[in-house]
C-alpha cells in the first residue's frame, strides 16, 4: 500500500534526524535535508490527502468487495493504526525541526561568543600588568563578561547535551581551558565589579534619561506647533502624531528602566543627588503622562479637520470643473 510505504519512508528519515548530532556542519546539512524532505515536498499535507484517498478507498471495498463483518473491523483497525502512527510521527517531524533549530542558534552562540571571550582572556591577563586605576578602568564591564561567561557555559552545556561523544569532548576541553583562565583572572579582577557595576548603571541611567527627553522635548514640539489649515501640512502632522503614539508604550518601558537604574544607584548616592534625581524623574513621569493624553487627542482633532479640508477640496474641484 502506498500510504504504508509513505509512512515507513516518513519513519526512516525521522531516526535519521533523532540522533545525537556532530558539528555546526553536520547539522546544517540535516537540516537541510529535512527541509527538502518536508517542507518541498509539502509531507504534512500529501500524508493527510493520502490518507483521506485510503480512508475513501477503504469505505468503498467495505462496501461494494463482499466482506463479512470481521474483515470490515480489521479494515477499520488497520485504518486507525495508520492514523496513530501519523500522529505520533509528525509530531516527532516538528519537534525535530525545534529541536534542530534549536541547536544551530546554540552553535552560532558558541561561534560567536568563544572568539570574543578567548581575545578579551589574553588582553585582561595584559591588563593586570598595569596599574590599579588602569585595571579599575579595564574591568569596569567585568560583570558584563561574567554574564557572558555564564552563557557560554550554558551553551556548550547543551551542545554537549546534543552532540555525539566525540564533539563533546572537543567541546569541553575547549570550555575547560576557558574556565580555569576565567576563573583565574576572576579572582584577581571581582574587586572591580561593584565599582564597574555603578559605572555602567550610572551610564544606562544618563544614556536612557537623554533618548526619553529628546523624545519628549520632540513630541511637545510637534503637539505645540501652529499650522496652517492645509491639508498637505495638516497630512503631515497627523502621520508625525500616529507615529508617536505607536512609540508611546516604547517609552513607557524606557522610562521604567530608568527607574530601575535610580534605583540600584541610590545605595552609591548622597542625598542632594538623590534628590535630583528624583525631581528630573517625576518631571519626565509628568511629561510622559500628558503628551500620552495629549496624542490621541491631537490626532482626533487633526483627522477631524482634515477630513473636512478634504471635503472642500473635493467640492471646490467639482464646481470647477
Amino acid at each position: 500500500c502506498c500510504i504504508v510505504a509513505f509512512l515507513v519512508l516518513t519513519e526512516s528519515k525521522l531516526k535519521n534526524w533523532t540522533i545525537k548530532y556532530g558539528s555546526e556542519d553536520k547539522v546544517k546539512q540535516i537540516m537541510n535535508h529535512y527541509r527538502t524532505f518536508v517542507s518541498k515536498n509539502k509531507i504534512f499535507q500529501e500524508f493527510q490527502k493520502a490518507y483521506i484517498e485510503f480512508q475513501q478507498v477503504c469505505d468503498e471495498y467495505k462496501k461494494d468487495g463482499g466482506i463479512n463483518r470481521a474483515e470490515g473491523d480489521q479494515i477499520d483497525k488497520f485504518i486507525k493504526e495508520i492514523g496513530d502512527r501519523w500522529k505520533g510521527t509528525s509530531t516527532e517531524l516538528r519537534c525535530v525541526q525545534s529541536l534542530l533549530e534549536e541547536v544551530l542558534q546554540h552553535w552560532q552562540r558558541w561561534n560567536t561568543i568563544l572568539p570574543e571571550f578567548e581575545a578579551y582572556i589574553v588582553t585582561a591577563y595584559e591588563m593586570l600588568k598595569q596599574s590599579d586605576d588602569e585595571q579599575a578602568e579595564f574591568f569596569a564591564d567585568i560583570s558584563a563578561w561574567k554574564e557572558k561567561y555564564v552563557m557560554l557555559s550554558d551553551t556548550v552545556a547543551f551542545l554537549m547535551a546534543t552532540c555525539d561523544q566525540n564533539v563533546g569532548q572537543e567541546l569541553n576541553a575547549r570550555m575547560d581551558i576557558i574556565i580555569n583562565n576565567w576563573e583565574q583572572l576572576f579572582g584577581f579582577v571581582e574587586k572591580y565589579m561593584h565599582s564597574g557595576d555603578i559605572s555602567r548603571n550610572r551610564k544606562e541611567y544618563q544614556k536612557g534619561l537623554e533618548k526619553l527627553d529628546a523624545w519628549l522635548r520632540h513630541v511637545e514640539e510637534v503637539l505645540n506647533l501652529s499650522q496652517k489649515v492645509e491639508s498637505e501640512s495638516m497630512r503631515s502632522i497627523l502621520e508625525k502624531l500616529m507615529t508617536f503614539h505607536g512609540e508611546v508604550g516604547a517609552m513607557e518601558d524606557l522610562f521604567k528602566g530608568v527607574s530601575r537604574k535610580f534605583q540600584q544607584l541610590v545605595p552609591e548616592l548622597n542625598a542632594a543627588d538623590i534628590e535630583e534625581m528624583m525631581f528630573v524623574l517625576k518631571k519626565e513621569k509628568e511629561n510622559l503622562v500628558i503628551v500620552r493624553s495629549l496624542i490621541p487627542t491631537k490626532i482626533q482633532l487633526y483627522h477631524h479637520v482634515l477630513t473636512q479640508l478634504e471635503a472642500l477640496d473635493s467640492g471646490e474641484q467639482e464646481i470647477l470643473s
